[in-house]
């Protein structure tokens, strides 16, 4: 029997009693959820083709003095990115890689993160007007779907109005992408 004399007494035995329970849930719940395994053996191969993906203090970034990057040949470098572009068109997007890549984007950095930030910042600026249009209405969508504050069915559409945006895919022949006033004799 455990006899308690005060409150600091019973704050250390419930911290001592919830940081095990917390220790053998995680244990618990991680070994069972196979998505956690798919996540980690994701993440081991993304620590080996990225490096360390551990996230740093802004005061660390900053005071540390950049290092050059290793070029490579820039011909390695297109093959692997045509590779790359290769198998993303021909995998098709199914409901799974969708998944996965929310599950990715919420298990990311923080948009806080300084260096995040200006890459998601460049990742936008390149995009088009109607690009950065369908991009918002996605996530926009995607985030109150998730958040429980609508039902999917009721989310909005791009190509509906009041956004109505009409999208083709990147191998459109050059005909097909002229105004259809000009296309008509």
């Amino acid at each position: 029997m455990i006899r308690i004399k005060d409150e600091n007494e019973l704050l250390n035995l419930l911290k001592v009693i919830s940081s095990e329970a917390v220790s053998v849930s995680k244990r618990l719940n991680e070994s069972a959820d196979p998505t956690t395994k798919e996540y980690l053996k994701q993440y081991e191969r993304d620590e080996d083709l990225y490096g360390s993906l551990s996230e740093q203090e802004e005061e660390d970034e900053e005071s540390a003095p950049e290092e050059p990057a290793e070029e490579e040949p820039a011909e390695e470098e297109s093959a692997e990115e045509a590779e790359e572009e290769e198998d993303f068109v021909d995998a098709g997007v199914s409901f799974d890689s969708i998944t996965r890549a929310i599950n990715n984007l919420r298990s990311g950095k923080s948009l806080k993160d300084s260096g995040v930030k200006k890459q998601a910042a460049d990742y936008y600026d390149k995009l088009s007007d109607s690009e950065r249009k369908a991009l918002f209405v996605f996530l926009e969508a995607l985030s109150e779907i998730i958040s429980g504050q609508i039902q999917g069915k009721e989310a909005q559409d791009p190509s509906d109005p009041p956004v109505s945006i009409n999208f083709t895919s990147g191998d459109v022949d050059k005909e097909d992408e002229a105004p259809p006033e000009e296309a008509q004799p």
